[in-house]
């Protein structure tokens, strides 16, 4: 059974034999190799930098939390290394140690020996991929989460209702328990959507470099053009992932606003029925609280989808640029919408079944825009966990 690659601290753990693989295509100068096991894509990326050396990314993608806030954990980390033959040997940057993995190449396959945390070595096989086979893995692995959180949403909404017969400042008490695990910016799901953001703002970056790079090779019977274009293509599937990123972030958000309300209906009734509310200022804390996370997650989120969309652009630019000539057929096609800014919303209907309406919605950067300024964001994208 596959184990996750703990990438915030060694990148690799234990691997296993039992792995579904995809297998598919890629560049003469790109490598990619794809795992995907039960709740873990494991995602190998690299580039030839000089003579037998290489240098690259991995990426793990797993499930984090319990339900229902579970979340999509995403963590890369860049790695050289070199190949001889068939010989692989890669040293991965991690957060806090570096980790060294032998591998062999084999028709198509890259079977790595991944050192263990209590030590010891255990193999795993990776399968040749490219980046649109491993966007759609993290994709079918965030739809399985979002279920199973639906799931258990429905179930402790049951519960909600059995506790309903309580007394109403236990209701309160509860509630506000809730509300402060779901909307805490720590150990709730914004932080592990901030992290995925992160993750896949940082892969855009090393995808764009690496289409600036493959530029260098030879253009006979244009093959660099045709490279250039597969490579802001990855860039593009990274666009799809922080759109998924999004949406996430906006479903969290909706549950932590139902919180909200919850709360707010349990001091409405102890009001109505002239009962003190012994934690009544404790539940307008956790309110506020709430609030100030949204927004803070909402203005991080929306610095890295100015910066998503600013890599797009580049990217696109970049690879429909050498698309001239006897080479304008192997360009990088239309070019896709940017992800506009996800919605701050307003506290004028608190206590509603709507939570929350939209105040103003910030507009992102047009299909023409040239980069500019970014929004507020973390500094060091990779360390963000």
């Amino acid at each position: 059974m596959l184990v996750i690659i703990r990438a915030a601290l060694v990148v690799a753990t234990a691997w296993g034999t039992a792995l579904t693989l995809a297998a598919c295509s890629g560049s003469s100068r790109q490598a990619s190799y794809l795992a995907v096991k039960g709740s873990n894509v494991n995602f190998i990326q690299w580039e030839p930098s000089s003579g037998s050396s290489v240098h690259g990314t991995v990426t793990v993608a797993s499930v984090a939390g319990t339900v229902p806030r579970e979340r999509l954990s995403r963590n890369t980390h860049r790695f050289t290394g070199t190949i001889h033959g068939s010989s692989v040997s890669l040293t991965v940057s991690g957060f806090r140690a570096n980790a060294k993995i032998h591998g062999t190449l084999n028709a198509g396959a890259l079977t790595i020996q991944v050192p263990q945390a209590k030590g010891g070595i255990q193999p795993g096989t990776l399968t040749r991929s490219d980046t649109s086979s491993y966007n759609a893995a993290v994709a079918e692995l965030n739809r399985r989460i979002q279920h199973a959180n639906s799931l258990a949403d429905r179930a402790r909404g049951q519960a909600r209702k059995r506790h309903g017969q309580a007394s109403p400042e236990v209701s309160l008490r509860v509630d506000v328990a809730t509300l402060q695990q779901d909307a805490s910016s720590a150990s709730g799901n914004f932080g592990g959507n901030l992290s995925s953001f992160a993750s896949d703002i940082q892969r855009a970056g090393s995808d764009l470099a690496a289409e600036k790079l493959a530029a260098a090779g030879s253009n006979k019977y244009c093959s660099t053009t045709a490279t250039v274009a597969g490579k802001a293509q990855a860039v593009h599937g990274d666009l799809k992932s922080v759109k998924g990123d999004v949406k996430a972030l906006t479903s969290n958000r909706a549950t932590v606003q139902r919180d909200i309300t919850t709360v707010e209906g349990d001091l409405r009734t102890l009001s109505a029925k002239r009962l003190r509310a012994p934690s009544g200022a404790a539940a307008r804390a956790a309110v506020a609280a709430a609030r100030t996370n949204i927004r803070g997650a909402i203005t991080r989120a929306n610095g890295y989808i100015d910066q998503m969309n600013m890599t797009y652009a580049q990217a696109y630019s970049f690879a429909h640029g050498k698309a001239t000539g006897r080479c304008s057929g192997h360009g990088p096609g239309r070019q896709a919408a940017p992800i506009p800014h996800i919605r701050l919303l307003s506290r004028r209907t608190a206590g509603t079944a709507a939570g929350w309406r939209p105040a103003r919605e910030h507009q992102g950067l047009s299909r023409q825009a040239l980069p500019g300024p970014r929004s507020a964001g973390p500094s060091r994208l990779g360390n963000a966990h």
